[in-house]
């Protein structure tokens, strides 16, 4: 899908006879565009994620200058640099690559013969072929997922790219907490999308990526369960801005395409409940009693049920000590030395309980409806 510097550089390096002498961390590193530049100057007109071509031309046989132009490529955040070595740059300075080690930024040579004209014609063409092929599939899942009308005819157009019947598909949505992280602005969510896009990349070229409100969604297909959790571990571990966690939830790896939009469904709720819960990564098929409830399509009845039970519990500021109590399975000893309190503490809050919402925590079935509905209260 994407296109990253190890696809170009592997389809390629036979034909255009190209080296990595630097960089090697760095090759799944996005590429927008292809661009060819002899001066430094204008690196500053860069959007990010460009592959740079140089043959020296402009200045750049001083070993200094040339630091100085790779230096400026990676302040702009280029995705790696060819260099066309021949009569202006004969060999890389060690400084240059010992920086590019370094930086993670890939550095090649590209003989002189060959044609640069060529390298960038091939090179875009394969950017602009592989945004369109991504665009056109994300459309046919989208439509697929929110359109039940057409889902036959559209399954069969899904086969003919790839997503065919018999496949393993999860739906993954990845956001982060806006209140933890001082909100989700533009600038942040296209980064997350890098780094999604960055992942996902180094374990599978099968899936979809899109922006659904406020999160993405990315759905995988094809993608055994070991690495499907290398894929939730390797994306755990990153962070936005260096301070902004990311929350996952998981939807379980089913095959079968007709159960696509189930599992988006599911993810949706799952998302929510990492908020809830406290959780940055939830497994819907870790759950528990949580898929029975994320299976209830009535959503205004659970909530009926939970003002129900909970309303005099919340009204009269009992809610803290039965999650306290419930936390500790009931155990008077380990619920006052939880809230440093005595025991006759715990019995006189019970009896407040019973009396003012009848419900007798010592009893096993109105305790199981309380646990129910503290479980209830999480689903948003």
């Amino acid at each position: 899908m994407t296109v990253t510097v190890r696809r170009l550089s592997r389809d390629m390096k036979k034909q255009y006879r190209m080296d990595l002498i630097a960089g090697k961390e760095g090759l799944d590193n996005i590429v927008k565009w292809v661009h060819a530049i002899e001066d430094y100057d204008v690196a500053r007109f860069l959007r990010g994620n460009e592959l740079i071509l140089t043959t020296g031309i402009g200045n750049l046989k001083d070993e200094g200058k040339l630091l100085n132009f790779v230096t400026k490529l990676q302040e702009n955040k280029v995705s790696g640099i060819m260099i066309n070595t021949g009569p202006y740059i004969h060999d890389v300075p060690r400084i240059v690559v010992d920086y590019c080690n370094q930086a993670k930024l890939p550095l090649f040579t590209i003989p002189w013969e060959v044609r640069l004209v060529d390298l960038t014609r091939q090179y875009c063409q394969i950017i602009i072929e592989s945004e369109e092929k991504e665009k056109s599939l994300t459309s046919l899942v989208k439509e697929y997922l929110f359109d039940p009308r057409d889902r036959e005819k559209l399954s069969h157009e899904l086969t003919r790219n790839g997503f065919t019947q018999h496949l393993n598909y999860c739906v993954i949505n990845i956001g982060i907490d806006d209140e933890s992280s001082g909100g989700f602005d533009q600038n942040k969510k296209e980064l997350l999308r890098e780094i999604i896009n960055r992942e996902v990349n180094k374990i599978t070229d099968k899936y979809v990526i899109f922006k659904n409100e406020s999160n993405f969604v990315l759905i995988t297909a094809g993608l055994k369960r070991a690495l499907l959790q290398e894929l939730i571990h390797n994306l755990s571990l990153r962070h936005i801005d260096g301070q902004s966690q990311l929350l996952i939830s998981v939807s379980s790896n089913k095959e079968n395409l007709m159960l696509l939009p189930k599992s988006f469904e599911i993810s949706e709720k799952l998302f929510n409940l990492c908020k809830s819960l406290d959780k940055n990564i939830i497994y819907y098929d870790d759950m528990g009693i949580y898929k029975i409830l994320l299976s209830v399509s009535e959503k205004s009845v659970m909530k009926d049920y939970e003002k129900q039970i909970l309303g005099p519990i919340i009204e009269h500021e009992f809610l803290e000590f039965v999650t306290i109590f419930i936390k500790n399975n009931g155990n008077i000893h380990n619920i006052a030395r939880s809230m440093n309190v005595h025991r006759n503490t715990i019995h006189y809050k019970m009896n407040k309980v019973k009396e003012v919402a009848k419900l007798d925590l010592s009893d096993m079935e109105d305790l199981l409806k309380v646990k129910l509905c503290l479980l209830i209260r999480n689903i948003k």
